[in-house]
């Protein structure tokens, strides 16, 4: 069975990226207003509501998972779903945290430590965006359950 496309799906997905711009183009203005400024009661709350973008992406992802299962396009083997997901997201992920990782080497923020760099790219905290890589690469292992 072969499931259409769920345009809504999509059309989220925007907004919750729209939302996340939001959230890093007005985050200076929100931490650095006065606390009594009209701008900061403007800003702060959508602000706030604006945070439900890592969740809504979560399960997003969820679902679309629920979709494929159902369709019976990812009830092959586990195994080779984990290796599809590992070459498809985590070895470019990889890739990317090295780059960061050179980056803040080259510009002075720290020394090369390889167990650092191997934390970071478990973990995902050297960038900020990196840790929905990994919360994503969780998701997928937990499948079977």
């Amino acid at each position: 069975m072969n499931l259409p496309k769920k345009r809504e799906l999509d059309i989220l997905n925007v907004f919750l990226c729209l939302l996340v711009i939001f959230i890093h183009v007005s985050s200076s203005a929100v931490t650095q207003a006065n606390k009594q400024s009209v701008l900061l009661l403007m800003l702060y709350t959508p602000w706030k509501l604006a945070s439900v973008a890592v969740p809504g992406f979560i399960f997003i992802s969820a679902v679309k998972l629920a979709l494929s299962l159902r369709s019976g396009k990812e009830n092959g083997n586990y195994f080779s779903f984990i290796l599809r997901k590992f070459k498809k997201i985590y070895l470019p992920y990889v890739l990317c945290v090295f780059i960061y990782y050179l980056y803040f080497i080259w510009n002075g923020y720290f020394e090369f430590d390889a167990k650092t760099l191997i934390s970071y790219i478990f973990v995902g905290d050297l960038a900020a965006h990196f840790y929905f890589v990994v919360i994503i690469m969780q998701f997928y292992i937990l499948k079977p359950i």
